[in-house]
């Protein structure tokens, strides 16, 4: 999902060292281009059992980059 042109997310299944259930989130915001404001990326990671929409039992890691540039590609209608 897309959101404002600048906000990308996504979530879906994952496995970590082999064992299926994990739930994982990720969000990449494009604060424009490089060297004007530092792009942001995020990830959360839900253990097996864990409902993402009701638990907050997570891993998280994320933060400004602190090199590269995330580019939000939209397309025009």
């Amino acid at each position: 999902m897309i959101t404002g042109g600048k906000i990308v997310q996504f979530k879906g299944w994952a496995s970590v060292n082999k064992t299926a259930g994990y739930w994982y989130f990720v969000k990449g915001i494009d604060n424009g281009e490089p060297g004007t404001l530092n792009d942001e990326f995020d990830i959360k990671i839900w253990e097996p059992g864990t409902d993402p929409d009701v638990d907050e039992d997570w891993d998280r890691a994320g933060g400004v980059l602190q090199g590269g540039n995330i580019v939000v590609h939209t397309k025009d209608k």
